[in-house]
């Protein structure tokens, strides 16, 4: 079993900014690299949306880097999906529908 303590960060105050939780791995020991220096980014409220989450950020650019969420789709989406499929299959097979 591999075993990493908690991290705790802070401001210049002493005032918590992040703590991240004990971890417990059977099949890999959790490293956490030393921090040198830390920076921010603020973002507008509602900038991320409930579709994306912050995967990083682009040291050079200071471009923060999404990952869109898998979302399933609804019977409604995927009922037009299989739809606009068929019409395109048919529309190949047998050619003047569109």
């Amino acid at each position: 079993m591999f075993e990493t303590g908690t991290r705790i960060i802070y401001n210049q105050l002493g005032e918590l900014i992040a703590v991240i939780h004990d971890v417990a791995s059977d099949t890999h020991q959790i490293i956490r690299p030393d921090i040198a220096e830390l920076y921010c980014i603020d973002l507008p409220y509602g900038e991320i949306g409930d579709d994306r989450y912050v995967v990083g950020v682009d040291p050079e650019t200071k471009e923060v880097l999404y990952k869109y969420f898998d979302r399933p789709l609804s019977p409604e989406q995927k009922i037009k999906e299989l739809e606009d499929e068929l019409l395109l299959q048919t529309e190949k097979e047998v050619g003047g529908i569109l």
